[in-house]
């Protein structure tokens, strides 16, 4: 308004609408902050995410280590088939892929707040700035108060262009929040399309940590029952080594005891045979005296004859000197007690060699009854193998069953990923 040469300035309409504008940028920028504190909220899940998924990555990596470096010697022992190792190396790719994105999210996510920092930054600066022309231009004074002089047009020229060069700026700035607005959108529609593969993912994970513990117990009893096996493999071969053995060194000593005991009584029955003969060859040689002697005394004493015969005596006696006859009395005595004695060895030999017939039929009959245990024991160790070798091929079956739903699950879980 131009009045006598004087300009008065009555600024309220502009002044409305800056603090207006500058309420409704101070809004955006707290709406923004809410967003950011979110951002950084869901950040941080994202970020104990990645080390839940990087600590399950390591493990894995560690107990296929373990698996591969476990010897391969033993026929019978478990691995990880090929399609399961591929499977699980697709997942790490896809989590590896994941971490790049998250990474990538994180840097924008970064930038974003550093931006929103210098909008708020430039915000509080315009602020001031605006602070400072209302004080300069006197626009927090009543109209009364304002000072009319022949400055006024000219400095409210340079406060309307100062203005402009202000409203240029803020809409500038509303323009860049409007974009950064625009991208935390796109930043938050991506998590949200992360979301669902993220849970699918930990989903796998879970799944792939409880059949890899799976998989390391049904190992463990598979290594258990054919450790088991062995043993009662070695237990059975010695057991039948060992009572074998001690069968053939009993019957062996047995054997030589009976040979030595046979030998006593071969040499024993030797010398009583020797002993008989001789006493035989005495009795000749008696006989053969008590001949001679008869003929001598026949010869001697052939008046003897002619004398009456004695009463009691045989027809065909012979008559001999009484020394001699008590003599060979006595040979013949001796040579009964001898052969009486003779015979009583005999017969205790023979009751000996009886009694050892006997032990030797016992001997064996414990011995067959021996080996028909052994041969029973041996069965029921058999059998006992044969149950725990049952168990371990029906152990093995679950295996093999748990191995390939194990395939298709991830097979499904593959495809599932390929599709999204």
């Amino acid at each position: 308004m131009e009045q006598d040469g004087t300009v008065v300035v009555h600024e309220g309409a502009h002044e409305s609408l800056n603090e207006e504008e500058l309420e409704r940028q101070r809004t955006e920028a707290r709406a923004l902050e809410l967003k950011v504190t979110k951002k950084s909220a869901e950040l941080q899940r994202a970020k104990e995410e990645q080390a839940l998924l990087a600590e399950l990555k390591t493990m894995n990596e560690i107990m296929i280590k373990r698996k591969e470096k476990q010897p391969s010697l033993n026929q019978n022992s478990l691995k990880i088939s090929v399609e399961t190792l591929d499977t699980l190396r697709t997942l790490e790719d896809a989590l590896k892929v994941e971490n790049q994105k998250t990474s990538e999210l994180k840097n924008v996510s970064k930038v974003v707040s550093q931006q929103l920092e210098d909008v708020e930054k430039a915000l509080e600066g315009k602020s001031n700035i605006l602070a400072a022309a209302k004080r300069a231009t006197r626009w927090d004074v009543a109209p009364k108060y304002i000072q009319i002089g022949d400055n006024t047009a000219t400095d409210y020229k340079e406060r309307k262009a100062a203005l402009a060069e202000l409203q240029k700026q803020q809409k500038i700035l509303k323009e860049t929040s409007e974009r950064y607005t625009k991208e935390i959108e796109q930043l938050e529609s991506r998590l949200e399309e992360r979301k669902p593969i993220e849970a699918q993912i930990a989903e796998a994970e879970a799944e792939l940590q409880q059949q890899n513990a799976e998989y390391d117990s049904l190992s463990a009893k598979v290594v258990s029952y054919e450790r088991l096996r062995k043993k009662k493999e070695r237990m059975l071969d010695r057991s039948k080594d060992e009572d074998s053995n001690k069968a053939i060194r009993n019957m062996d000593g047995t054997k030589r005891s009976l040979q030595n005991y046979l030998l006593k009584l071969r040499e024993s029955s030797a010398s009583n045979t020797k002993s008989i003969i001789s006493m035989e060859m005495r009795l000749r040689q008696l006989e053969a005296r008590l001949e001679a002697a008869n003929l001598f005394l026949k010869q001697v004493f052939a008046e003897i004859q002619n004398d009456q015969p004695m009463t009691g005596v045989a027809d065909d006696a012979t008559e001999v000197p009484l020394i001699v006859f008590e003599e060979l009395s006595r040979e013949l005595a001796l040579s009964r007690e001898t052969i009486m004695q003779r015979d009583e060895q005999l017969d205790t030999y023979d009751t000996k060699v009886e009694e050892l017939e006997k032990k030797m039929i016992v001997i064996r009959k414990a011995i067959a009854s021996r080996a028909v245990s052994s041969e029973l024991l041996n069965q029921k160790k058999e059998r006992t193998f044969g149950s725990l070798m049952s168990k371990a091929d029906g152990l093995s079956k679950d295996f093999d069953n748990e191995c390939r739903r194990l395939i298709n699950e991830n097979e499904i879980l593959r495809r599932q990923l390929g599709i999204m």
